[in-house]
């Protein structure tokens, strides 16, 4: 299920390229042949970043470091320009004229996934939820006094251990 999410993530961050800059084309004839083509290329840049781009980043690490991250646009326009290249290849109808198309679809990718990535719920977002839920503080009344339940997230539970004189649950 992630995986065709970040596939569609990358298909409309590519169609918002593409519709941004004029050095940027889908062109697949029709409607549904453009959706299928984005998607398409969306599969091929998913694995020329999973594949190369790693690869590409460890080799340049000491440029990286030297240009303070400014070489990581060049390393996103170079991706991009090699999803291109296989696109052509294999019949894909999806162009990139140029360098500075490339760097400024670069841009453009990175901030639309960026968006998109943070409106999608994750897995670590869920697993929050569900802590939530299961974590509601409960109050247990004693005649003396009142003891609040020592409850929180998974982890705070792990590091925070208390002596059951202090706190105690009640039963769910």
């Amino acid at each position: 299920m992630r995986l065709i999410l970040r596939l569609g993530v990358n298909a409309v961050a590519l169609m918002v390229a593409a519709w941004l800059l004029t050095g940027i084309s889908v062109t697949g004839g029709s409607t549904s042949r453009d959706a299928l083509t984005l998607i398409v290329v969306a599969a091929i840049f998913g694995i020329v970043n999973a594949v190369v781009k790693p690869v590409v980043r460890f080799v340049s690490m000491p440029f990286v470091i030297l240009t303070l991250g400014l070489l990581l646009l060049v390393i996103n326009a170079l991706m991009l320009l090699l999803t291109s290249w296989i696109s052509g290849k294999i019949g894909v109808f999806f162009h990139v004229d140029g360098f500075w198309s490339a760097v400024l679809g670069g841009i453009i990718l990175s901030v639309v996934s960026s968006v998109l990535n943070r409106a999608l719920p994750t897995r670590r977002s869920r697993l929050a939820a569900c802590d939530r839920r299961i974590a509601q503080p409960q109050m247990t009344s004693y005649p003396s006094r009142t003891i609040r339940a020592a409850t929180t997230t998974r982890k705070t539970m792990r590091t925070k251990r208390l002596p059951l004189a202090t706190a105690v649950r009640a039963p769910t």
